[in-house]
């Protein structure tokens, strides 16, 4: 259930738990998934860490739009939760174009 949200949505729920079964919980996550939660845990809840975005989307300087547009197409509901505004275009090594 905590997969379908996003990680600052996450960190909201799990902030108000327990210390051992919001770490139960972690430890059951993906490790990028968990990761990005305890990253806004660090912050006051309602800091401007606390409350920061860390989905994005980005894509290599060498995607088409219509390889964009079908990855779009194709993970409509995954992005849906995604409270973004842009997409990036970055190099091959994941630098900002």
């Amino acid at each position: 259930m905590v997969d379908e949200l996003s990680a600052s949505e996450q960190a909201d729920i799990l902030a108000d738990m327990e210390v051992e079964n919001a770490e139960a919980i972690l430890d059951e996550m993906s490790f990028d998934d968990a990761a990005k939660t305890r990253e806004i845990l660090q912050y006051p809840k309602y800091s401007a860490g606390g409350i920061m975005n860390t989905e994005f989307l980005a894509y290599e300087e060498n995607t088409t739009v219509g390889q964009v547009l079908d990855d779009l197409n194709n993970n409509a509901e995954k992005y849906s939760d995604y409270q973004i505004q842009y997409i990036y275009l970055t190099s091959m090594t994941r630098q900002l174009m």
